[in-house]
């Protein structure tokens, strides 16, 4: 269980900006329990989630608008720049030799840009749909669950994938099995599932889909996946997350699966 706590903290303090006192050694206990990406997720999950209830009874825009700050404030760049750099490598020509080459510049190019762009408009349009529910504790939930699912994507990606290249993405790519996966779907499924409902678990399947998408996109672009990808796919699949979880309530499945809801 200390091995486990000493991971968490290890993944608090790689995935997020929140200070907490790690150690180096925290950060490989992290990476040798890969499993625990889902719970890291609901960690930083609850902490948007409180945020995202305050934010609640702004207005919808205004408090939209806040909630991306929160985003970056807590959840850093780290992954929106592995987005950016996914997206210029995807956009350029040449052999994957070459587009990994510009994918490690630190420039952005304009699909990098347009990228951001994009993902960051969709979190908006997705936050300002779920404010328009106007139940705070739903809001708190559907946040949560997203950056679980978030982060249970990244864990797929990191398992299913195969590194080409020496880097932080091969440092968790060859320390990450099959049943470290296992472990960390079944903890998403029941962590959402608890969160949302039965329901609740159909969004769930973003992080395959959207992860064997990443790993095919990854093989053709640079010959396989690196930690950029790795957190491209987490990046994306965050806002794809809320908007699935705002379809299922205006179809009324995820209309109040347990009574505190």
């Amino acid at each position: 269980m200390k091995d486990i706590f000493r991971g968490l903290v290890g993944g608090l303090a790689f995935e997020t900006t929140i200070p907490v006192r790690s150690k180096t050694e925290d950060f490989w206990k992290f990476a040798d329990r890969a499993f625990l990406f889902p719970a890291v997720g609901a960690l930083l999950g609850g902490l948007f989630g409180i945020f995202a209830f305050s934010l609640s009874f702004l207005p919808r825009f205004t408090g939209a608008g806040l909630f991306l700050v929160i985003l970056y404030l807590f959840g850093g760049i780290i992954h929106s720049d592995g987005l950016a750099d996914f997206a210029d490598g995807l956009a350029a020509g040449g052999s994957q030799e070459r587009r990994y080459e510009i994918m490690k510049d630190e420039k952005t190019g304009a699909a990098g840009l347009v990228s951001l762009v994009v993902t960051n408009l969709l979190v908006f349009a997705a936050f300002v749909d779920l404010l328009s529910l106007n139940r705070s504790w739903l809001i708190f939930v559907v946040v949560v669950s997203a950056e679980i699912i978030s982060k249970e994507t990244m864990l797929f990606v990191t398992c299913m994938g195969t590194g080409p290249h020496e880097g932080m993405g091969e440092t968790f790519i060859s320390r990450t099995t099959y049943l470290g996966l296992v472990l960390g779907t079944i903890l998403a499924g029941g962590l959402v599932y608890l969160l949302a409902g039965p329901y609740g678990l159909i969004p769930l399947g973003l992080t395959g889909l959207i992860g064997m998408v990443a790993i095919f996109l990854g093989n053709w672009v640079i010959g396989g996946v690196n930690g950029d990808i790795i957190g491209a796919s987490g990046e994306f699949v965050r806002p794809l997350a809320l908007i699935a979880f705002a379809a299922l309530h205006e179809t009324g499945l995820l209309e109040a699966p347990w009574p505190w809801l």
